[in-house]
């Protein structure tokens, strides 16, 4: 910048070419930073919402994993030849039992002891992280008594009601954390297993 004295005193005359690039080039910085502010504030909500919804589909996976261990325990447990008068208890009232787990004190404990606890940080049924589900045992029935190896009259297939098998269903309604994400998909989601097998007795 050159000055040049009037009066005795030094005024500014002439801005430098590079003092105004300077200049211009702090206005477009700032336009640029202004800009970008704007275009995060409208970016930031999508960003959240998918990142919320990707920890509520994480801890769904999570707890469709826990529920498939828990059914295949209580499969295992229900075919067990000690449960067959459980089953014919079962069957003198439709063959069917459910329970909210962890099912302490019902016809079918063990069984519900058995999924509770699969997932169960302690092995204890009632430190379950699947506390409030719906356990189902249905076993198949011929006369008012469980179908057996022995009176399956050579049917195997556990679809088939003639057979000597077993049905487990799990079914959990996980809560949504997230009130934005509750919006979309309501306040929880059901999560549930099916596992049959045939019984040991």
């Amino acid at each position: 910048m050159s000055l040049s004295a009037r009066g005795g005193r030094a005024w500014p005359c002439d801005i430098s070419r590079a003092t105004l690039t300077s200049m211009q080039a702090r206005r477009a910085t700032s336009g640029t930073r202004a800009q970008s502010m704007v275009e995060f504030a409208f970016a930031l909500p999508v960003l959240l919402l998918l990142l919320l919804g990707m920890l509520d589909l994480g801890r769904a996976f999570y707890i469709r994993e826990q529920v498939s261990d828990a059914v295949r325990a209580a499969v295992r447990e229900a075919m067990r030849a000690d449960q067959h008068a459980t089953a014919d208890t079962a069957c003198a009232t439709g063959g069917r039992i459910s329970v909210v787990l962890p099912g302490n004190g019902s016809a079918i404990a063990d069984i519900a002891a058995a999924s509770a606890a699969s997932d169960s940080p302690t092995g204890a049924p009632d430190s379950t992280g699947l506390a409030g589900a719906m356990l189902t045992v249905t076993w198949h029935c011929r006369g008012g008594v469980a179908v057996t190896n022995t009176t399956n009259q050579g049917v195997t297939d556990p679809a088939d009601p003639r057979s000597d098998s077993v049905q487990v269903r799990l079914d959990y309604q996980l809560a949504l954390l997230y009130p934005v994400i509750q919006r979309i998909a309501g306040p929880s989601i059901a999560i549930d297993a099916v596992q049959s097998g045939r019984v040991e007795y």
